[in-house]
């Protein structure tokens, strides 16, 4: 699976750069499902550990961001490697969220 690597670490990059902006809470957990019917515009999924005002298991949303089509669209499949990534190794991930919507601004694979 060496192909996964790179996806991460596209992934943290991509997460990291996105425009600043605050957000509510901060939790390390682990991706029990991704819902990827809303691609390439977000994802929601749920961790293993409760989120701010999100209960454990309750849906997360991530919206794509970037300047254009194709960095929205890099972005989404970097995040969603990570996600799935997540999911079936149990790698934690570090999401910096808000409580509106469960939405999540930062991902970080820990």
């Amino acid at each position: 699976m060496g192909f996964m690597k790179p996806a991460l670490a596209a992934a943290v990059c991509l997460a990291v750069t996105t425009p600043a902006s605050a957000f509510d809470w901060t939790v390390e957990g682990a991706v029990t499902m991704v819902e990827p019917s809303y691609a390439p515009v977000r994802i929601l999924f749920t961790v293993d550990v409760g989120a701010g005002s999100c209960p454990a298991g309750s849906l997360l949303r991530w919206e794509a961001t970037g300047v254009d089509t194709d960095a929205r669209q890099a972005n989404f499949q970097a995040v969603f490697s990570a996600l799935l990534t997540s999911q079936f190794s149990r790698i934690r991930m570090r999401l910096h969220g808000n409580n509106t919507n469960c939405s999540i601004e930062f991902i970080h694979a820990l």
